[in-house]
């Protein structure tokens, strides 16, 4: 179940991180993909290894 609400916050929350560890800010939406299943995955994952 896709939350555009959550994905827009976490793409605002992706280009504030990147401005301010010096990287410049990506306009490619499949670099926002890439990263927003990079993040489920990574949250699916932590929450089946600290059971």
């Amino acid at each position: 179940m896709e939350r555009k609400d959550v994905n827009a916050e976490l793409k605002m929350n992706i280009i504030v991180k990147l401005d301010e560890f010096g990287y410049p800010s990506v306009t490619i939406e499949a670099v926002y993909m890439n990263l927003l299943k990079q993040t489920e995955n990574f949250m699916r994952n932590m929450r089946f290894s600290s059971v």
